[in-house]
């Protein structure tokens, strides 16, 4: 019984003591790294350049700005270098491989930085960055940052636009001569997806360097560049912007179809056309604004917009042609007189001449041939007695329907080679 209960407090009392041991080794061992180490000084081995490993893996992507020209992402950040100045031998420090640190005043700690960025975490965050020290003199940082960075959008595709987005990581005091960047491994990505954006894929390049002119002549920066190429998932504008568009264009040429009678073919065409424009506005704030380029569907947009502009005038024109020919009062408005010309074009018309019955005649090289059949002498007349030339309501309205589904299948035409050519400059700008 002495001896059983002897075990039970002896054993926690060595689990302990061996606790304390490893607890009082490893202080010391921390003092031991500190003293050898500044946070200052870079580590180096004969004057050769310290050789930085990264890691990068893009955990999450935010979103594009297409307006204003960015990308946010959340990315995860390990470096690793090799200190001379930080190894030791386990067996001696029992069994410690490595030391981990959160807030550093004496491990040097590589200056990087993303060119792009314009906000967010930094890379580095100083006194405040974690990362582990081993036994075989290698120091690993990782940590995470949520930042966003320039990305130059073009807009000419929008919404089935691809862009390429380039992030470069550089040293900031470090030339060549005393810092390489070297990548340890291909970007790795988090199957985190984005809504509104999917990420084809990541390349990256290494060995790159930029050239700074200084008072001592061309000095080199090592940097590495990856390039992230996103899609957009244009599913949304094709169901709620590019479908209603197209539909609404169509819906335009059905004022055609509606009689004269009826009092709403120009309020129903005023409507499709500030249905239009509304349809137009919601694009453009999608868009970024100035640019090189002009969207392709900003093209499109505009030219059925003014396709339904021509077809509201052309239906305005018909309308008047309408009440003219139907009303008893003289006709010798300029859009009558138009329309009676292309009549006489054609080869037909009918003249009322002043204190006589009316009747029809066919002029044919300038000679009146029923007259000359029924040997009738006409006496003359001058330009003034001559009235415009008039025609029965009957025929005027079968004339102005001719012309109103002539000018139907002009816009019917029109609308459908511009719904056509635009998919096929898609297709062309986006090879």
């Amino acid at each position: 019984l002495l001896n059983s209960v002897t075990m039970n407090w002896m054993f926690p009392v060595g689990i302990f003591l061996l606790a304390c041991l490893d607890l009082t080794t490893g202080v010391k061992l921390w003092e031991e790294v500190a003293a050898n180490n500044s946070r200052y000084i870079l580590p180096a081995f004969d004057g050769n350049p310290l050789i930085i490993d990264v890691l990068l893996e893009l955990q999450q992507l935010i979103g594009l700005d297409v307006k204003g020209q960015s990308v946010t992402m959340n990315l995860w950040v390990t470096l690793m270098w090799k200190n001379p100045n930080t190894k030791w031998d386990p067996i001696e420090r029992q069994n410690i491989e490595s030391l981990s640190f959160f807030e550093n005043d004496f491990i040097w700690l590589p200056d990087l930085y993303f060119h792009e960025q314009t906000a967010g975490d930094l890379l580095q965050r100083g006194l405040k960055t974690p990362g582990n020290v081993w036994y075989d003199g290698y120091t690993t940082v990782g940590q995470s940052m949520s930042a966003t960075f320039y990305c130059n959008i073009r807009g000419d595709l929008f919404p089935f636009d691809q862009h390429v987005c380039t992030l470069t990581m550089e040293s900031w005091n470090y030339f060549t001569h005393r810092l390489l960047l070297r990548m340890i491994g291909p970007v790795t990505l988090q199957p985190n997806e984005n809504d509104a954006w999917e990420v084809l894929s990541v390349n990256a390049m290494d060995n790159l360097t930029s050239t700074l002119e200084t008072t001592f002549g061309p000095m080199e920066y090592s940097r590495i560049q990856y390039h992230f190429l996103f899609k957009r998932r244009s599913i949304y504008y094709e169901i709620n912007v590019i479908f209603p568009g197209v539909l609404i264009s169509f819906l335009q040429l059905s004022i055609f179809i509606l009689p004269c009678e009826s009092g709403e073919k120009v309020s129903f065409g005023v409507t499709i056309f500030l249905s239009q424009i509304v349809n137009m506005m919601i694009v453009n704030n999608h868009i970024p604004e100035g640019g090189k380029t002009i969207p392709v569907i900003t093209k499109y947009l505009s030219l059925l917009v003014t396709l339904n502009a021509g077809a509201l005038l052309a239906e305005m024109c018909i309308i008047n042609l309408h009440f003219q020919a139907s009303s008893r009062d003289k006709k010798n408005g300029l859009l009558w007189r138009a329309f009676c010309k292309v009549k006489e074009l054609s080869g037909k018309c009918r003249t009322t001449r002043k204190g006589e019955k009316s009747f029809e005649v066919i002029q044919l090289n300038g000679n009146n041939s029923l007259a000359e059949k029924h040997n009738v002498t006409l006496p003359e007349e001058s330009d003034t007695d001559r009235e415009p030339a008039v025609s029965s309501f009957d025929e005027d309205k079968r004339s102005i329907d001719r012309l109103n589904f002539a000018l139907g299948i002009l816009f019917t035409l029109l609308f459908a080679a511009v719904s056509i050519a635009f998919p096929i400059q898609w297709v062309l700008n986006w090879s």
